[in-house]
């Protein structure tokens, strides 16, 4: 437990100094800090793009390459809304988890407390909960033969991005 207090401890002090940053967005070549929505858009890439501008960017379904990075294309299933630019993976990583743990706590809507039904299946980053307050279980699917058995395809959130 100390050692992951010190872990959080130093995490958190980095992203205080981070606030700081003159980072500016790849595309717009403007300060993300002086923006009306001083917010970056984390990629899996490590490229610096405002919020604003990669929403933008994803915005544009006809495209094929709305879902990747404007710079070095690399595909990036969700975007990570930040007030801080993180200098190294461990940062990264830490915002990305605590973003995605704050979605985790909120209820889907296509689920709907177990009245409607959700595309994304187990890629989905929100709660399903029933009416009665319990989780919902995900049904895999398993298919049997031979030495193996794998789970079937399902919908996964990055089919419909």
């Amino acid at each position: 437990m100390p050692d992951h207090f010190a872990t959080c401890s130093s995490l958190a002090e980095k992203i205080k100094i981070l606030t700081d940053s003159n980072m500016e967005c790849v595309v717009c070549m403007d300060l993300v800090k002086n923006k009306k929505d001083p917010r970056f858009g984390l990629l899996s890439c490590e490229h610096c793009v405002c919020l604003e501008c990669i929403r933008q960017w994803r915005s544009k379904e006809s495209v094929s390459t709305s879902k990747t990075c404007p710079i070095c294309r690399s595909t990036s299933f969700f975007i990570t809304p930040s007030t801080v630019w993180p200098d190294d993976e461990a940062s990264k990583a830490f915002i990305i988890s605590n973003y995605m743990s704050k979605l985790s706590k909120i209820n889907c809507k296509h689920f709907n407390y177990g009245e409607g039904s959700c595309p994304f299946g187990t890629s989905c980053l929100y709660k399903h909960i029933t009416r009665e307050g319990s989780l919902a279980s995900t049904n895999l699917r398993y298919v049997s033969g031979g030495d193996e058995s794998r789970i079937l395809a399902s919908y996964h959130l990055s089919d419909y991005l």
